[in-house]
Formats: structure tokens, C-alpha cells, sequence
């Protein structure tokens, strides 16, 4: 682990894979105002069907 702060607010964040980790991270981000895309060739489907998730990252359908 390297821990860093950052203010992410508004800043675009990409993140990478579709699973758990993913799914916490991208929560995370939104969380604290970031820009969120994911990017993966398959998404759990937890990770597909949550509706904050969708409202907030167009990409997941």
C-alpha cells in the first residue's frame, strides 16, 4: 500500500477492472466528487445492476 491524499473532487479518475475491488473504489471516488469511468470487459453483477452506480457512471449498462 502507498497512501496519498488527494483532492479528487471534479478530477476525471479511471478505473480498471469490474469486480469487487473495482465496484469499492468506484464508490469510493464518487464518494468524494470525482469523474468516474470504468473500464472492463465484464462487470459483476452487482456492480451492473446498482442504480447509484448507473446515475452516476453513464458507461454501465
Amino acid at each position: 500500500m502507498f497512501p496519498i491524499m488527494l483532492n479528487i473532487c471534479g478530477r476525471k479518475c479511471t478505473v480498471a477492472g469490474g469486480g469487487n475491488v473495482a465496484e469499492r473504489k468506484v464508490k469510493t471516488l464518487l464518494k468524494y466528487g470525482a469523474d468516474v469511468t470504468a473500464v472492463s470487459l465484464f462487470l459483476k453483477t452487482d456492480f451492473q445492476t446498482s442504480n447509484d452506480l448507473k446515475k452516476n457512471i453513464p458507461q454501465v449498462t
